[in-house]
């Protein structure tokens, strides 16, 4: 497991679903963080990230399955990126 640069409170687990996080970011080549979303729910994956996932609104009382917005935070900063400049999160839930 790569050492995380922000790492503060995280347990283990939600450390251990970052790094497979930014795996898939990385080997996919994908640019922004919804692609990797995307490719969870498309695959089916979800229940290997427990910690850190969420069901997000963007304020459309939509739930639409992503990352809770402390690690989206951490994962942007991992991989020096920014949000992708779409709706603004209004609620997320874990689940």
């Amino acid at each position: 497991m790569a050492e995380l640069l922000y790492q503060s409170d995280l347990s283990l687990e939600e450390k251990y679903e970052i790094n497979e996080y930014i795996k898939i970011f990385l080997d996919c080549n994908f640019t922004k963080h919804h692609e990797v979303n995307q490719y969870i729910t498309r695959t089916e994956q979800w229940n290997k990230f427990p910690s850190i996932r969420s069901l997000n609104d963007h304020g459309k009382n939509t739930e639409i399955p992503g990352i809770l917005p402390n690690i989206f935070a951490i994962i942007c900063k991992e991989l020096k990126i920014k949000g992708d400049g779409g709706t603004p999160l209004d609620k997320a839930k874990h689940y």
